[in-house]
């Protein structure tokens, strides 16, 4: 049996690039950046968790405790 591929993509959104990433990658058009905060946002099959700004946070959805 051959295991399944595991492909996982970092995209940067800001100001300047939300309307053109918003073109390819439709499902980041909504999720909001906390002001003043690195702000992440994981996502699944076009589907997003809330904004956090908490490295631990954002290292339990990456790892998906």
């Amino acid at each position: 049996m051959t295991p399944a591929l595991r492909f996982e993509v970092a995209i940067l959104k800001s100001d300047q690039n939300a309307e053109r990433l918003a073109e390819f990658a439709g499902y980041t058009k909504g999720l909001q950046i906390i002001e003043d905060k690195a702000t992440a946002h994981v996502c699944r099959n076009g589907s997003c968790t809330l904004s956090t700004s908490d490295t631990q946070t954002m290292v339990n959805r990456i790892l998906g405790d």
